[in-house]
């Protein structure tokens, strides 16, 4: 262990705060005596203290898990050089990072007008849970592909303390504008997150604060800023939560104008407001500056957060003592989270080996870190998404406002079997990586057969182009006889289909199924032709000759040996395409706002990540380094030895 552990609060307590009330002069000799005693610390540390030690790899495998999501090659060599205050001070310059991705064009303002149309309509309905996967694909695929991951775990921290729930608001744009205020204020100070979360379109709708007027108090949000937020259950009174509804009365969201916040003075409540002994009194702003000023003044809320953040990234076991210092951290610099991130993640509990491979991996946790590590790029992240929600964890989609609860909560007997059969089923992409992006003719498609792979034929101005035999279908009578319930959608894959000739002009395309059994199913997703998708539900069923096939299953869904023929002079725009264009089933829909094969770069002149290193290539070292535990490692196999560990229960650990 680094002799400067021991110092390493008492070094960041000393930092002065930020923020510096009034005391008495008493409090300013007791200041100025542990200041002073801190200085001689830190002094005795940097003379007798030997100069920093690079991080080993096991460390630096520690570290990166816990900010990020899995370990590469890449991360081992960055920070091979590194001290441990060297990797973090890197770390913490990365959370003033923008997006990497691009996100869907629906979150960009104006917003769809839907909203003026009627938007409890059953059509509007379907419209928004299209755009809410858009989103969720969106946001799994910039955690996948971020050079700077710490930036989206503290994300994804306060998108689960500040929670906002997709399935009680229907509304989708303004969740990009709260994923935003996590990543710049979120990273800056919980002062000012809480301070504009209670301003926040996703907050104030989600907690029914639109609806909490001086006639008709509601008292959600109130309850939940106190409860869940800040103070903690059993720290304030029922009056406390009366008091801060009033405050909180009037502020809301103008659903004809963008779903942009907005006061509304004839529902606020003026006068004194009174919360924990305190008064509160001003304008609408100023009454929240001093509610947030209450509710962080009180103890209990540093030592509620700076616990929720050791739990987060530490250990499950309680440790009063680190947390309380961690609290006095965050009081002494006004909450500040650059200071207190870093008091967090020098301490020697972090780096102590028992709380090494002691946290449990979230689903997202599990399955982002399994594709960032094994460098897998799937053509869009949809079956991700199906396969979170198996496990319990989709984004936006919380199960109640108090959030996902973590730890030991996410492992069971049936969750780890359930675990293991996702990361089997992402095995097999990664093993059969996906053509390259071009603007030839794409086939997006899944399968699922009984022992012998779906085939299907493809023709296009009625010459025979390609046969197509399904690499990553899913066997169900592999999976009955191993008595797996079945619920795992199978793995889309794309193949890339040669041309005649580069210049060739394709009007006609035909899909035929070419099955050997009735229990061969065949799911097209979309057809993509120089750069432009075509959904099934453009096409049309042929039934070819001699067939007793019924073409009375959904346009796209092979349940026997149809043709589905595509008209390729009529393509649809992502950005243009109606609703009616996009209502189609199996997601198999022109994706609204993310019609492009490849994702985009939020800024100008940023390069994709194109040379990740191929998961047989992998060193042994880097394999040691991204398992939380001892495995043997069989140097003549790479491959083999990566896919045994990332398939051994204890994967599931960081």
């Amino acid at each position: 262990m680094h002799k400067q552990d021991r110092f390493a609060l008492a070094y960041h307590a000393s930092f002065p705060p930020q923020r510096v009330s009034s005391t008495s002069r008493k409090s300013r000799v007791l200041s100025f005596v542990f200041h002073m005693s801190c200085f001689l610390i830190m002094l005795w540390t940097l003379t007798f203290s030997p100069p920093g030690v690079a991080l080993t790899i096991a460390e630096t495998r520690h570290l990166i898990d816990r900010t990020g999501f899995g370990t590469t090659p890449q991360d081992i060599e960055r920070f091979k050089d590194m001290t441990r205050e060297q990797a973090v001070d890197y770390l913490l310059g990365t959370l003033n990072t923008p997006f990497y991705t691009r996100p869907p064009t629906f979150v960009q303002k104006p917003y769809p007008d839907y909203w003026q149309k009627g938007w409890r309509e059953q059509e509007m309905i379907f419209f928004r849970i299209n755009e809410i996967n858009q989103l969720q694909a969106w946001w799994v695929q910039e955690m996948i592909l971020t050079p700077t991951p710490f930036a989206d775990r503290l994300t994804l921290f306060w998108h689960n303390h500040f929670v906002s729930r997709f399935d009680n608001t229907l509304i989708t744009a303004p969740f990009f504008d709260q994923l935003t205020l996590f990543r710049q204020a979120g990273s800056q100070s919980f002062r000012l997150l809480t301070r504009k979360i209670l301003q926040d379109p996703m907050m104030l709708s989600g907690l029914d604060n639109t609806s909490n007027t001086r006639q008709n108090p509601n008292e959600n949000l109130a309850r939940e800023l106190m409860e869940l937020f800040t103070l903690g259950e059993g720290n304030y009174s029922e009056n406390d939560v009366k008091q801060v509804a009033r405050i909180l009365a009037g502020h809301g969201v103008n659903p004809t104008q963008q779903w942009r916040y907005q006061f509304d003075a004839s529902a606020a409540v003026s006068g004194e407001k009174t919360l924990l002994g305190q008064k509160i009194q001003g304008t609408p702003d100023e009454e929240l500056d001093q509610l947030v000023d209450v509710l962080l003044s009180q103890p209990q809320t540093a030592t509620r957060l700076a616990g929720k953040f050791y739990r987060a990234f530490i250990s499950l076991e309680d440790d009063p003592e680190t947390v309380s210092a961690l609290a006095q951290i965050l009081r002494n610099h006004d909450y500040a989270m650059k200071p207190f991130m870093r008091a967090l993640l020098l301490s020697p509990a972090f780096w102590h080996e028992r709380h090494r491979g002691a946290l449990v991996k979230s689903p997202l946790d599990l399955i982002v870190g399994f594709s960032r590590t094994l460098s897998l790029m799937l053509p869009d992240q949809h079956i991700l998404l199906d396969y979170l929600q198996a496990l319990g964890q989709s984004p936006f989609m919380a199960p109640s406002v108090a959030g996902w609860e973590e730890g030991t909560a996410w492992l069971d007997g049936k969750t780890l079997v359930d675990r293991t059969r996702v990361l089997t089923r992402l095995w097999t992409a990664v093993e059969n990586p996906p053509p390259p992006d071009n603007n030839g003719l794409i086939v997006r498609f899944s399968s699922e057969s009984r022992g012998i792979p779906a085939r299907f034929i493809v023709t296009a101005n009625g010459q025979h182009l390609a046969s197509i035999t399904a690499k990553l279908g899913a066997d169900t009578r592999q999976e009955q006889a191993s008595n797996e319930p079945g619920n795992l959608k199978p793995m889309w894959e794309t193949v890339d289909i040669p041309l005649p000739n580069a210049s060739a002009v394709l009007e006609n395309l035909t899909i035929t199924m070419d099955a050997d059994e009735p229990d061969t199913h065949l799911f097209i997703n979309w057809i993509s032709f120089k750069g432009y998708r075509f959904s099934p539900h453009q096409a049309s069923w042929i039934i070819p000759k001699g067939s007793s096939c019924l073409a009375d299953s959904p346009l796209g869904s092979f349940y026997c040996n149809l043709s589905l023929s595509f008209d390729l002079t009529a393509p649809i725009r992502s950005e243009t395409a109606s609703l009616i264009d996009r209502h189609a089933p199996l997601n198999a829909n022109i994706e609204y706002g993310t019609g492009r094969l490849r994702p985009q770069l939020s800024q100008p002149g940023g390069v994709l990540p194109a040379g990740m290193t191929p998961y047989s290539q992998i060193p042994a070292r880097s394999l040691l380094a991204i398992t939380p535990f001892r495995h043997s490692v069989d140097r003549d196999n790479h491959a083999a030895t990566l896919k045994a560990l990332t398939l051994d229960p204890a994967f599931n650990l960081k």
